[in-house]
């Protein structure tokens, strides 16, 4: 057998135990804000450095350091490895019973260091210390940890079952042999083996720590990644990861399809710029310009385009992260086109309220004052009065119960509209017979103030619309060219019939209106009544009723107007069916 001399053997053990604390120390630092558990075993590792260098200068200094002191620094380095093992794990236990053993473990090894001093003792208290401690750290590493289906721990639970094997053997060997006391250096050559097991055993103890350290790493890394892959594609967000080198998008989630209408296949490899997906460039060079200077864009509110060409407003978050050592770019827009939709839906319904109210509360009441004003003069003084005045106070009730009531058939038919409860039901039929139809119901309005009302319709033109719809548009324009038309004046209706739609025209020669008005003349949130020419009132539903029953028939509605000059209002209906009902 090659004779080991013992301290050169602990020389090798202390130059071990530098470069696995080395090793653990160094892992620590790369994984600390990961696995924090881990600075036990560097204090552990630490301790046992300590212990073992203190055996190794034993006879350079104080028995005190290199006997009792350096085996419970040893010692305590195992239950520090116990502790940091179950904290890893997050299977923490009491220790107050370690913590007394440890106590009664210094007393004994300093009582046969010192009062009755016997080396083979003190080994065996070693030994049982060992034994106790590792059969703890086997019994964590493989038995306790049973509930976790992966087990990553049995590569260290093995060393530490071999530890507490050696040191049992240790300990049953005591018991099979004489005790005579002996300077430990000059023990025999079985110690020098022992020690130099010790020594590998710790080199494998740190590789598995190490390579356990790893798996959970990957363990850990690999879950993250499927929570990330799970948040990323279930987002229903469009969430974007773009190389920042070249603004290359290599993975989008499913939310991106939703939202932009872009396939994965579509997008990968390719820029925002080339799916030509920001409206404004502009917006753009602003958002990579504040990405580039704060690593971080958060809530800013842009307009993108989709496949289809659609502008959606978007509410945009990025920010500079590294992957795989690469600068990326993580983006996402939130579809707010629905939320803003809800928006002025509301705020479409508070204007309606608005509207109602004020018409209610102004336009309705005033008329009944004046009705109200007016019969009771006709019933408290008719004696009083000569027939010039009271037919005077009659055409003057007359015109206000009539104004009246068609304020109240448009409020109506307003309010049907608002709630969808007009039946829309188009069809075929010529179009002079109802203009004349609705001529008639005006013509006393047009001879009160002289104003000459001119119907250019041909007897062949045909119409397909909803005749109490078409009547509703036409009354009210014809009915708005008279009231801002001065005596002597003329309304003049004209048709242009093209391949796909009837163009029908309401042209006055009328005040006309400033370019102000005009902007917001269809507007129920900006919509100002303005008095006629003969200071005849409305509420402006009129206007916003006829935009309404076109777009129903999918035409549009258009004014033209010049202060002083007049207005053509112009309406259109597609020639969805020209034969007549």
């Amino acid at each position: 057998m090659i004779q080991l001399d013992l301290r050169t053997v602990y020389l090798s053990y202390v130059l071990t135990d530098l470069v696995s604390l080395i090793v653990i120390l160094s892992f620590y630092l790369q994984t600390s804000k990961r696995f924090p558990a881990i600075k036990y075993i560097v204090y552990s590792f630490l301790l046992h450095t300590m212990g073992t260098l203190l055996i190794f200068l034993r006879g350079s200094i104080s028995d005190w350091f290199s006997i009792p002191l350096a085996h419970t620094f040893s010692v305590s380095a195992g239950l520090l490895l116990l502790i940091g093992l179950e904290d890893f794990l997050k299977k923490r236990s009491s220790q107050l019973h370690n913590y007394i053993y440890i106590a009664i473990f210094f007393i004994v090894h300093s009582y046969f260091s010192f009062v009755k001093p016997n080396i083979e003792y003190r080994s065996l208290n070693v030994s049982v210390a060992y034994f106790i401690l590792f059969s703890q750290l086997a019994w964590l590493m493989v038995i306790r940890i049973k509930s976790n289906p992966i087990k990553f721990t049995y590569g260290v639970g093995s060393v530490f079952i071999i530890y507490a094997l050696i040191h049992l053997y240790r300990i049953i060997d005591f018991f099979n042999h004489d005790h005579i006391d002996f300077n430990y250096f000059n023990s025999s050559n079985q110690e020098s083996y022992f020690i130099f097991l010790n020594q590998v055993l710790f080199l494998f103890l740190t590789f598995t720590l190490v390579l356990m350290f790893n798996k959970r790493l990957l363990l850990d890394i690999g879950a993250q990644e499927q929570k990330f892959n799970k948040a990323f594609h279930a987002s229903p967000n469009a969430i974007t990861l773009t190389r920042l080198s070249d603004g290359k998008v290599f993975e989008v989630n499913q939310g991106f399809k939703k939202i932009t209408g872009y396939e994965a296949s579509e997008v990968i490899d390719k820029s925002s710029v080339d799916l030509n997906l920001w409206y404004n460039d502009g917006d753009r060079g602003e958002m990579l310009k504040e990405l580039n200077e704060k690593s971080k864009l958060i809530n800013r509110e842009y307009l993108f385009r989709k496949k289809s060409g659609e502008i959606i407003t978007g509410i945009f978050s990025a920010e500079i992260l590294t992957i795989n050592n690469e600068e990326c770019i993580i983006s996402t827009i939130n579809d707010l086109s629905k939320q803003k939709k809800l928006e002025e839906n509301l705020k479409s319904i508070n204007a309606t309220k608005d509207k109602f109210y004020s018409i209610i509360a102004h336009d309705l009441k005033a008329p009944f004052n004046t009705l109200i004003g007016l019969s009771e003069v006709l019933k408290n003084d008719t004696k009083e009065l000569d027939t010039a005045t009271i037919i005077h106070y009659a055409n003057h009730i007359n015109d206000t119960a009539n104004q009246t009531y068609r304020l109240l058939e448009n409020l109506l038919e307003w309010a049907r509209m608002q709630q969808n409860t007009i039946t829309f039901n188009p069809g075929s039929f010529k179009l002079k017979k109802i203009m004349e139809e609705v001529l008639e119901l005006l013509q006393d309005k047009a001879n009160q103030k002289e104003i000459t009302i001119v119907s250019l319709v041909d007897e062949k033109v045909l119409v397909y619309a909803d005749e109490n719809m078409l009547k509703t548009v036409l009354r009210n324009l014809i009915s708005n060219g008279l009231k801002f038309t001065r005596a002597m004046g003329k309304v003049e209706i004209r048709v242009e019939e093209t391949e796909n739609q009837t163009i029908i025209q309401v042209k006055d020669t009328g005040i006309g209106m400033d370019p102000e008005i005009l902007a917001n003349l269809f507007s129920l949130e900006s919509n100002t009544t303005t008095p006629g020419t003969c200071n005849e009132t409305g509420t402006g539903l009129g206007l916003l009723i006829c935009k309404e029953f076109i777009q129903k028939h999918n035409g549009e509605i258009r004014v033209e107007s010049k202060i002083g000059k007049g207005s053509i209002f112009s309406f259109s209906l597609p020639n969805t069916n020209r034969s007549p009902t």
